[in-house]
């Protein structure tokens, strides 16, 4: 998870319990229950998308416990890729960059001494590989792997745990 969706998932926690004890506090047992019904409604997803998101986690990585809609919030949901390599490119200057390989090469890795492009992000660590592009053959090689999915899901969750407490609000607001 990124630092925005750890945010928004914290805050939408914090916020959710907040507009649960307000509920319990302005109006008695009834917005409390329809409260907690609403909270349950909005969370269920965000606990099978827990738990897709444990699977695709490394297996010394993976939880395996029943909360895995807490899982995201932990320090292992916020790993960034599977597979992780790295590789020295030299430059024809002979400047010398660290690139960083998160998943698979598809449809093979290069051999060492081949000549690629390299395309993806400049980070402080070297490069974030996107993909290579062998220079002798114009073959493209690509990186696959479950970023992907992992960062669809942590998303999907923030955004689960930040319409809690608005429809909380709503709910509140209009009862």
């Amino acid at each position: 998870m990124g630092r925005t969706t750890l945010l928004l998932s914290w805050s939408g926690m914090v916020l959710t319990v907040g507009a649960l004890v307000l509920s319990a506090a302005a109006g008695g047992v009834v917005p409390f229950v329809g409260a907690v019904a609403l909270t349950g409604v909005c969370l269920v997803p965000a606990a099978g998308l827990g738990l897709a998101l444990d699977r695709t986690l490394p297996a010394d990585e993976r939880s395996g416990k029943w909360w895995s809609l807490i899982k995201p919030l932990r320090a292992a949901g916020r790993v960034k890729a599977l597979n992780e390599q790295v590789m020295t490119v030299k430059e024809v200057s002979g400047a010398v960059h660290e690139c960083t390989v998160r998943g698979a090469l598809k449809p093979a890795p290069p051999s060492r001494g081949d000549v690629v492009e390299v395309y993806g992000k400049r980070r402080a660590g070297g490069v974030l590989v996107d993909r290579l592009i062998a220079t002798d053959t114009g073959e493209v090689i690509k990186v696959v792997g479950d970023r992907r999915l992992m960062k669809a899901t942590a998303t999907a969750i923030a955004a689960l745990w930040t319409a809690t407490p608005v429809a909380l609000g709503t709910l509140l607001a209009l009862g």
